[in-house]
């Protein structure tokens, strides 16, 4: 995944970078939602041969308990 250019981290408005829950990715970019797709089928066919891929667009994104990684600069 991380060579498609997914993350298993996201960042806050403030800058302060949480460690996603196992198996969930996050990617930031241009491409559409089609392309973000084949990208994520591309990366997991290399694990395991038969795999579900779900992608969604976020306008906005709410999480809680994660671990933080960073913290935001002060």
């Amino acid at each position: 995944m991380k060579r498609e250019g997914f993350s298993q981290a996201i960042a806050a408005d403030d800058g302060t970078v949480y460690e996603l829950p196992p198996a969930e990715y996050n990617y930031v970019g241009q491409e559409t939602r089609g392309q973000v797709h084949d990208k994520a089928q591309r990366a997991a066919r290399t694990v395991k041969p038969s795999f579900a891929v779900v992608v969604t667009e976020a306008n906005g994104v709410i999480w809680s308990g994660l671990k933080v990684l960073k913290k935001a600069a002060a």
